[in-house]
C-alpha cells in the first residue's frame, strides 16, 4: 500500500561544485561517506550529487514529516545497488520516523539532464517491504 510519495527538482546551479568536497561541511552534513565514495567513481560528480540531493528531498517527503521539521539529509542515504537502481536507507531519527508512519520500503528514480536533477519516491507498506534493508538505526 502506498503510504507517501515525494518529489523534487534540483537546478544544476543551485550546489556549489566546491560545496561537493569530502572537506566541504555541507558536504559532510549532506551526504554519507558511502555516497561519498561512490561519487568518486562518477564520470559527473556534480550530476550525481545533484541527483542524489534532489532523491534525499524527494524521500524526506514520504515520511510525511512538517516542513520545518529538522532533519539532516545525511540521516537519508541513496546509494545504486548491484543492477545500478538507486535504493534508500534510512538511519537515526529518519529511519524512525518511517518507522512511525509505517514504511517498509522506497522506491525511488532519478533522472538528469544538464540542468536538472529530478526524484520522485514513493513509500510503501506491507509484505513485500525490505525494512531491514531500509531502516539502518
Amino acid at each position: 500500500m502506498v503510504v507517501g510519495i515525494g518529489t523534487d527538482i534540483v537546478t544544476k546551479t543551485e550546489l556549489n561544485p566546491e560545496w561537493l568536497t569530502p572537506t566541504d561541511p555541507f558536504c559532510r552534513a549532506t551526504f554519507t561517506p558511502a555516497e561519498q565514495q561512490e561519487a568518486q567513481a562518477c564520470r559527473d560528480r556534480h550530476s550525481y550529487f545533484c541527483g542524489r540531493f534532489a532523491a534525499k528531498e524527494a524521500v524526506f517527503k514520504t515520511l510525511g514529516l512538517p516542513t520545518d521539521t529538522r532533519l539532516p539529509l545525511g540521516q537519508i542515504e541513496v546509494l545504486h545497488n548491484a543492477q545500478g537502481a538507486p535504493t534508500v536507507r534510512l538511519h537515526a531519527d529518519a529511519a524512525e520516523a518511517a518507522r512511525r508512519r509505517g514504511i517498509g520500503s522506497i522506491l525511488l528514480t532519478l533522472t538528469h539532464n544538464s540542468d536538472y536533477a529530478v526524484a520522485f519516491a514513493l513509500a510503501q507498506s506491507g509484505p513485500d517491504s525490505n525494512e531491514e534493508e531500509l531502516w539502518q538505526t
